[in-house]
């Protein structure tokens, strides 16, 4: 004999929840909301910066209990009413160009984690929005100074100066010779 099993109402299905709400720090979005947004960004971030809005494009990332007073979108681009002081970009590689010169078209500062650009293109289009622009740029989110190497170095048995292998596979489009 078949077995009915009760099936709960679904949940509602949106690709952007929340809103944004005014305060006294300039406002910034981070663009891409993986371990790298999360551990390294928003924790060096947070103190200077009103996170208004998170994109990611996955939406399994993002957190089932969601802060309030923010975007949450999962969107990969800003959309056309969302207006920020700094852009925090840590998304896919190949999207990391185009969303820096958004930022700088717009007068924005752009925060920009490597890759800068995956294409000759890309730099082309950056180079440009830099020179005719007033947007601000930062290239990259330095790790070397983040808390967590000290207990990496304790775990490894080395001393400060000492060298580290380690390696990471990503799966991302081919950059340039000589990248």
């Amino acid at each position: 004999a078949a077995r009915r099993f009760a099936v709960a109402e679904g949940s509602v299905v949106a690709e952007r929840e929340g809103s944004l709400t005014a305060g006294k720090k300039p406002t910034a979005a981070l663009f891409g909301y993986g371990n790298y947004g999360k551990a390294i960004v928003l924790n060096n971030v947070r103190e200077a910066l009103r996170i208004a809005a998170i994109h990611e494009i996955d939406p399994t990332l993002l957190p089932l209990a969601r802060e309030g007073g923010m975007l949450w979108d999962t969107a990969h681009f800003p959309r056309d009413d969302e207006r920020y002081d700094v852009y925090l970009i840590a998304s896919y590689h190949h999207t990391h160009a185009r969303l820096a010169v958004h930022a700088l078209r717009q007068g924005a500062v752009a925060v920009v984690e490597k890759p800068l650009a995956t294409s000759v293109g890309q730099l082309d289009d950056l180079l440009t929005a830099l020179d005719v622009t007033k947007g601000r740029f930062f290239a990259g989110f330095h790790k070397r100074y983040a808390p967590f190497n000290a207990f990496a170095r304790r775990d490894l048995g080395t001393r400060l100066g000492d060298p580290v292998h380690y390696h990471a596979i990503v799966f991302e489009e081919p950059l340039p010779a000589r990248h």
